[in-house]
């Protein structure tokens, strides 16, 4: 609240902006439907000067209320909307990048989004060969917002699984800071915490394992910050050619992606996790079924030539 305020009564238009919106003499500006108000307030003065015709991108949930009960939130967010609803009025077209996304902000600000996300990073390829115990299973990335929380939920439920030898085992590779009671959970036998490692190195990682770890945050405060948000790691997923086991709140639109279709393993809390677990773990041949899926999934919806030309097509709509 005070860093709106500061650009609020700030001097934020100036000669040097002037000088470069004239100059540059955009067609199209390009903006995304951000929380930050005075960034909104910085695309509209860009619009109206130069006459450029818009086109807005909804990536997160920067427009309801369902994300938190607390009143400083609530206060705050309803400025956002004020915010964003005055952008969406000289917005000539919007993308979304999910279809949770596009729903919401297609009732919320009565527009007709086009869903727009990330491509695939490389053709996935299904080649798991002849699986044996353990199982490997993969998580790259931060474990911030929860995520830690829930992963340590995953390996706890593998322990009975593991009693009588190891079935399942995970690798994380992770640059977050770790508290000493999450560490004294992933710190067993059966999970490996390692250094983050290039992103050069990560499909190989990927190539070698059984099964990706997508996990979000399941019940805590944190469950529904990423509820319209659509990560990027799920095309990498999608990419691998490889079994996901997604865990988080259901009513996050990556959970909803892949449930709607069949893409993924997904649990939603302690007995699901365990019972999915199990249930992959005493049925080896679902993970290629599963990766198969996921593959279906990432050629139909993820192709890089299906983004590009969804892109290009709104542009044109809008020159």
């Amino acid at each position: 609240m005070a860093r709106e305020l500061v650009w609020k009564f700030g001097n934020w238009k100036t000669a040097e902006l002037n000088a470069f919106l004239d100059s540059f003499k955009p067609d199209i500006i390009l903006h995304s439907m951000e929380g930050y108000i005075h960034l909104n307030r910085i695309v509209e003065y860009a619009i109206k000067r130069t006459g450029a015709k818009a086109i807005g991108y909804i990536w997160d949930d920067n427009f309801t209320y369902k994300q938190s009960s607390d009143i400083g939130y609530k206060i705050y967010r309803f400025f956002q909307r004020s915010s964003l609803k005055s952008l969406a009025k000289k917005t000539s077209r919007f993308f979304a990048i999910s279809d949770m996304t596009k729903d919401e902000a297609d009732k919320f600000f009565g527009i007709d989004c086009v869903v727009l996300t990330k491509p695939l990073s490389v053709e996935p390829i299904v080649n798991y060969g002849e699986i044996q115990y353990p199982i490997k299973a993969v998580y790259t990335g931060n474990l911030m917002i929860g995520r830690d929380k829930t992963l340590a939920r995953i390996v706890k439920a593998a322990k009975d699984i593991n009693s009588q030898g190891t079935k399942i085992q995970f690798d994380v590779y992770t640059n977050t800071n770790l508290s000493d009671e999450i560490k004294n959970v992933l710190n067993c036998d059966y999970c490996n915490i390692h250094a983050p490692v290039p992103q050069s190195e990560v499909l190989e990682i990927q190539r070698k394992s059984d099964m990706m770890l997508f996990v979000e945050d399941i019940d805590g405060k944190d469950a529904k910050i990423a509820r319209l948000s659509f990560s990027t790691k799920i095309t990498d997923y999608l990419s691998s050619g490889k079994c996901i086991f997604a865990v988080g709140c259901k009513e996050t639109a990556p959970m909803q992606y892949f449930i709607k279709n069949n893409a993924a393993v997904v649990a939603a809390n302690d007995n699901e996790i365990k019972e999915k677990l199990e249930m992959l773990v005493n049925n080896l041949d679902l993970l290629s079924q599963c990766a198969e899926q996921s593959r279906k999934l990432g050629l139909e919806n993820h192709s890089e030539e299906r983004i590009l030309s969804i892109f290009d097509t709104v542009i044109k709509s809008v020159l």
